[in-house]
């Protein structure tokens, strides 16, 4: 189990109103909740220019004067590092299709229920180990 820690922010009012939206749409169960999925998203993103810049940095050193074939390739790289960390995770999906382990749903709606009752049942789920 993660620990998990306590974090005390002050935001301007419109993010609050924005916010305050996000939860009353349903979409996130919990305020806390939408700051975990956007600091998740943001520790992903400095992890992607993280490997960007190791591609990079080679190309940028003083006096360097990469050619733009080079530059290309190195962002090529980090393309296709992307690209193979998707698959991989599209791969899974399709293996949990292929052995059943799909649900059928008549509509996008019965889908999104199914979401959010999922996502329901995972967070107190969460909450009761935290606790």
């Amino acid at each position: 189990m993660r620990a998990m820690a306590t974090l005390r922010i002050t935001i301007p009012d419109d993010l609050k109103e924005f916010v305050d939206a996000q939860v009353a749409s349903e979409f996130y169960p919990s305020a806390a909740e939408l700051l975990r999925d956007l600091l998740l998203w943001h520790k992903r993103r400095v992890e992607d220019l993280a490997q960007q810049e190791r591609f990079l940095k080679p190309l940028l050193k003083p006096g360097a004067r990469p050619s733009r074939r080079q530059i290309d390739a190195a962002w090529a790289k980090v393309r296709d590092a992307r690209l193979r960390e998707l698959r991989a995770e599209i791969q899974k999906g399709i293996d949990q299709l292929d052995r059943g382990e799909g649900i059928r749903y008549h509509s996008v709606e019965e889908c999104l229920a199914d979401i959010k009752n999922e996502s329901r049942k995972l967070l107190r789920h969460r909450r009761r180990k935290i606790a």
